[in-house]
């Protein structure tokens, strides 16, 4: 995971080559696993990548992601039933601090 302008983004390094791919992301960001860094996406032994995450109007929740372009394959499991809420929208602005 990198996060750049407080935005999150998903990369996957290749060891052998040295090289990387970065992935698109659905709205939102990625969740925390227990408050660990390192589990907000995973791939299983099968290669299916898998990744928790929220935003302002869905609660944390457990998706699948395509392992070449990060797009969504399915929503797999939320942890928990919330209300609506307002979507976000990124905003930026000039500063001294």
């Amino acid at each position: 995971m990198q996060v750049h302008r407080a935005e999150q983004g998903l990369l996957i390094y290749d060891l052998a080559p040295g090289s990387y791919q970065r992935l698109g992301l659905p709205p939102g960001s990625l969740g925390f696993l227990g408050g660990i860094f390192g589990h907000e996406a995973f791939f299983t032994p099968d290669g299916r990548l898998f990744a928790l995450i929220e935003d302002s109007v869905n609660p944390l929740h457990i998706v699948e992601l395509d392992p070449e372009t990060g797009e969504t394959v399915a929503d797999v499991l939320y942890l928990k039933q919330a209300p609506t809420g307002q979507a976000w929208k990124s905003v930026e602005f000039p500063s001294t601090g």
